[in-house]
């Protein structure tokens, strides 16, 4: 009878065994790369609109516990041609290298950032581009004009003020009744973006290794001695922007346009000073900046003294300061939630 109940136990186990190890090969995964085999990093990936993600750093993006079926994979970036194609998931994991296209075609431009989760750039054509190049432009849903949250259609040249001012974001949604995502304009909620940051600011590829710059912390400014006068940067709030030339590996270009327009209108405070810091000679970095300037900062170079002193590696990294030192943004690489939490937080402190 014992014997039996082992038995009994053991293909139980068995069978549970199985059923798991199916259900955790129901995965889809991949790579987005452009044509030169670099990776593009914040690229939108839907399957058969329905779930949604992001490329991260290196390009890489996985769906979970997905049923077998056959899907559309669409993925979508700005500036380059939109991706699609049917896949079959079976009870093995489907792991596909995805190449987009560069578009070749120049248009007039705006640019504004979208809602942080989606980890997209969008762009807004001007008025005089045609509604079909703008639609082929913003890209991450079949139907590419931008609607309020009641579900009218907003104009672009609005939409882009609307952004620009960082009280609004883009998101990707569903509106009542419809299936498919949208492009939404909604009021930012500071709040939840700053749950958001909280949220990013822990991921592996997002996280600052650096010990020493952490949120909370008070910024050692010993390490600067040598290259400036601190005593110049009491009661001020400082961002330092910890870079090097081509840091991103060529996967984005332009690198701060974004937090240069995010920084841009606090400026001219004598509350706030903006540090760019890189180990590169001087040259290089001269050659690198005329392709991706950084505005309204104070450059220091060959500034590997001072990255040193701070931990860091070639990795890039923008902290920010409160007007005591205290540190209230840290973050590595690129995320497109940088730009707006700045500048909100600029906003919010007495610059």
């Amino acid at each position: 009878m014992k014997n039996l109940i082992k038995c009994i136990i053991l293909i139980l186990a068995v069978c549970l065994f199985k059923s798991a190890s199916a259900a955790e090969n129901h995965a889809v995964s991949g790579t987005v790369t452009n044509q030169d085999g670099q990776p593009l990093p914040g690229a939108t990936v839907i399957l058969s609109n329905d779930k949604i993600t992001a490329a991260d750093d290196d390009g890489k993006f996985v769906f979970h516990e997905i049923e077998a079926g056959t899907y559309t994979l669409s993925v979508t970036m700005v500036g380059y041609d939109a991706y699609t194609k049917k896949i079959k998931v079976k009870n093995t994991p489907v792991t596909l290298n995805l190449i987009l296209k560069a578009q070749t075609k120049t248009l007039n431009e705006v640019n504004v950032t979208p809602k942080i989760s989606t980890k997209i750039s969008a762009k807004i054509m001007t008025t005089e581009e045609t509604e079909e190049e703008q639609k082929k432009m913003l890209g991450p849903t079949p139907d590419n004009h931008i609607y309020d949250t009641e579900g009218n259609v907003v104009d672009s040249a609005k939409a882009a003020d609307m952004l620009r001012s960082y009280d609004y974001e883009m998101a990707l949604r569903k509106l009542k009744g419809q299936d498919a995502f949208k492009h939404v304009i909604i009021k930012t909620d500071t709040r939840v973006q700053l749950m958001s940051y909280q949220y990013m600011r822990t991921l592996p590829y997002l996280r600052v290794q650096s010990p020493k710059l952490q949120d909370g912390l008070t910024l050692d400014l010993k390490p600067l001695v040598k290259r400036i006068d601190t005593a110049t940067l009491s009661g001020k709030a400082i961002i330092m922007i910890f870079w090097c030339p081509e840091c991103y590996r060529g996967s984005k270009s332009d690198q701060y346009r974004e937090v240069n327009d995010a920084i841009a209108p606090f400026a001219n405070s004598d509350k706030l000073q903006v540090l760019a810091l890189t180990k590169a000679q001087t040259y290089q970095a001269n050659d690198a900046l005329k392709k991706s300037p950084i505005l309204n900062a104070r450059m220091l170079t060959e500034a590997s003294s001072v990255t040193y002193k701070y931990d860091l590696d070639d990795t890039p990294v923008i902290i920010m300061t409160d007007t005591k030192h205290k540190i209230i943004f840290s973050m590595a690489g690129w995320n497109p939630i940088t730009p707006p939490v700045l500048h909100n937080l600029l906003k919010s402190i007495p610059i």
